[in-house]
């Protein structure tokens, strides 16, 4: 009886893992995971900000981390998921900082008032006190594709375009 209790427990909980893995081999589950990376500031996003930060000068941590706090306070709300056969398209809407709308008030200031900054480093200081003050949001709706490969969900490489919607600095 012992030895049959322990293999019905065994198989419980085999059957368990199988059917909680198999709640995470859905679309949206995919979607969610990733953004979670995002606002958990997972080491695959961090090394991504590389390609998104870089104003050439000693202050792009500096930007980095400010980014960083907008991935950490990024909301989002799946809105739709659409299968067919072995695509998938999930819909979902993110709140971010604006701060496409920052940098374009920034470089409208820089080329109306040029004179007041003697260097580079001087405009340098300017915009990044200008970023930290950022607090406006937006939303944007962003459509995911993943494709399914031998029964498992995954999804295909966001844009650039995708990225910097996440980041808040989408043009």
């Amino acid at each position: 009886m012992k030895k049959f209790l322990i293999l019905l427990l065994s198989s419980l909980m085999l059957a368990g893992c199988s059917m909680a893995e198999d709640l995470d081999n859905t679309p949206t589950k995919k979607v969610e995971n990733y953004l979670n990376k995002y606002q958990e500031m997972d080491e695959d996003v961090i090394g991504d900000l590389d390609d998104i930060i870089d104003f050439g000068n000693d202050n792009n941590d500096e930007y980095k981390d400010i980014i960083k706090s907008n991935y950490q306070k990024m909301t989002y709300k799946v809105k739709n998921e659409e299968i067919d056969g072995d695509n998938a398209v999930v819909t979902v809407e993110i709140d971010v900082i604006d701060y496409t709308k920052g940098l374009d008030e920034i470089d409208n200031y820089y080329n109306e008032n040029s004179d007041e900054f003697n260097d580079d480093n001087s405009f340098d200081k300017y915009r990044l006190d200008k970023f930290k003050e950022i607090k406006d949001k937006t939303t944007y709706t962003i459509d995911f594709t993943l494709t399914r490969i031998n029964k498992k969900w995954n999804l295909d490489n966001p844009t650039s375009d995708i990225r910097n919607k996440i980041s808040g600095m989408y043009k």
